[in-house]
């Protein structure tokens, strides 16, 4: 899974990690502002890599515990229905560290590890070890 960058135009203290697989989307944010604050640049991304699966409901997972590590659930999933281009941001499911598919929790580890540094810039104390705890699972 290949992620690209992508930053809120004219904010260099945020933004978010964006990847593919053949039938899911994986969000992770980094910085001081959480992604709901730049949501429309965050739908537009989505729907671009929504172009390279062959699936018309796609599965798009928010890791929000870089920016809101202290949530017991830090891993969203929201839809995205390609026929009505449309992703339902109010009604998503939440899950825990530990309930985290293996699958998702692989390319969550791997952004991790290549962007330690980004993702340490911004995170509180217990926010780290809650990161750390991530990378060691």
């Amino acid at each position: 899974m290949r992620f690209r960058t992508v930053r809120r135009p004219n904010m260099k203290w945020c933004g978010f990690f964006i990847g593919n697989s053949k039938d899911f989307i994986l969000v992770i944010p980094f910085g001081s502002t959480h992604i709901f604050s730049y949501l429309e640049i965050v739908d537009r991304e989505v729907k671009k890599q929504a172009q390279r699966i062959k699936k018309n409901v796609i599965d798009v997972y928010v890791d929000i515990l870089p920016v809101a590590g202290n949530r017991d659930k830090t891993l969203l999933k929201f839809t995205y229905n390609k026929r009505t281009d449309e992703i339902n941001w109010l009604e998503g499911k939440e899950f825990s560290i530990q309930d985290i598919p293996h699958y998702l929790l692989e390319n969550i580890k791997e952004v991790y590890k290549k962007n330690k540094n980004v993702f340490l810039e911004f995170l509180l104390p217990s926010e780290k070890k809650k990161f750390e705890t991530v990378l060691s699972l």
